[in-house]
């Protein structure tokens, strides 16, 4: 069993973040922990939302943990709420490094060709730091290109989420840091977009990972476990838009 902290946000109704993380990862068999960065009341693509931002409670958290000994096999991040919280949780990357954490960050920032609302233009150059401190950075397409052209150069492998070679197959594609090689795996797109799908991408992805599964082998498995989530969810007539069954999947 290994011990997983995962830091992202927690919405109150939409299969996303934690909700969707704690859950995937548990199913491999790990302790998973949690560190919020922000409460949502609902997933931000309802009409309205409101939200609590944790930057604060974040930082006195990683203290206490200290103070405590407590350490992680690894570290995935998802979604942060600001750069306040983007320089805190590097500093508590670093040091869990130093008792051999493993780091998965997913920069959830930006999609559709635009960051998230709430972000600054200056964000993608501050996650870009966090994401020098990773062994593996999970980014879609938009996020990949806010990062910046040289992606490859900063230190973790990449696998990027979400590609797109034609209307009907969408797939992702894995840049090995040590070799320098690239390979990609393509599968089934399905006509109806779910919300969430990127964050069970990374929590299987780490699960599996972490549970000693080869990356790119955890990769494809993550992908197709995402399909069979949403073909499963496409099954119900009356399936909620904001996210999918993955329960009955796992």
């Amino acid at each position: 069993m290994k011990r997983i902290c995962t830091v992202q946000d927690l919405c109150g109704v939409g299969k996303s973040s934690l909700g969707c993380a704690m859950p995937v990862l548990n199913s491999f068999g790990h302790e998973v922990c949690s560190l919020p960065t922000a409460v949502f009341s609902n997933h931000t693509a309802f009409d309205s939302v409101t939200s609590v931002e944790l930057t604060t409670f974040i930082k006195k958290t990683v203290e206490i943990w200290e103070d405590q000994h407590i350490f992680f096999d690894c570290i995935y991040t998802g979604y942060i709420k600001n750069q306040d919280q983007l320089e805190i949780i590097g500093d508590f990357i670093d040091r869990q490094k130093k008792h051999g954490a493993f780091v998965v960050v997913d920069p959830c920032m930006a999609d559709q060709g635009k960051l998230y609302s709430g972000f600054a233009d200056t964000f993608p150059l501050a996650m870009k730091e966090l994401c020098k401190k990773a062994n593996i950075i999970l980014p879609n397409s938009t996020e990949a290109d806010l990062l910046g052209n040289d992606l490859e150069n900063l230190g973790p492998s990449i696998i990027k989420k979400g590609l797109s070679p034609s209307c009907d197959r969408t797939g992702i594609s894995f840049f090995d840091a040590e070799t320098r090689k690239t390979k990609t795996y393509f599968h089934k797109k399905h006509g109806e977009n779910f919300f969430g799908t990127g964050d069970l991408f990374a929590a299987y992805f780490t699960g599996s990972v972490m549970a000693g599964n080869d990356i790119w082998n955890s990769a494809c498995k993550a992908a197709e476990f995402v399909e069979k989530c949403i073909s499963k969810t496409l099954e119900n007539p009356e399936h909620r838009w904001y996210g999918t069954d993955f329960e009955s999947v796992l």
